[in-house]
């Protein structure tokens, strides 16, 4: 089982990346947001961003994300399939929502 205690944290101008120790591979990214100064975003090496939130958050959101990869890689034997070119799930609408929640 592998926890927090594998990763470490290094600077890189204003990015800060998580390391996992005996590894010089940056397994996520914690960037500044492009609009709101103090806001950061994690950006896994998928390409994805995640929502914005400050710099604790950003960190151990990354953490988190990480240690989860590496554990589900223990026990199923390779990475999460994740299909990139995948469309976008469509989220109802907020009347079908209201509607399941009374139903």
């Amino acid at each position: 089982m592998h926890d927090r205690n594998e990763l470490f944290w290094k600077r890189d101008g204003v990015n800060w990346n998580l390391h996992r120790y005996g590894s010089k591979a940056v397994l996520a990214r914690v960037v500044p947001d492009a609009v709101y100064v103090g806001m950061y975003r994690v950006r896994q090496n998928t390409g994805e961003l995640s929502d914005m939130v400050n710099l604790t958050r950003a960190r151990d959101a990354a953490g988190a994300i990480i240690v989860a990869l590496l554990n589900s890689r223990e026990r199923t034997g390779g990475w999460p399939p994740i299909d990139l070119n995948a469309p976008p799930v469509s989220q109802p609408a907020p009347d079908d929502l209201n509607r399941s929640l009374v139903a």
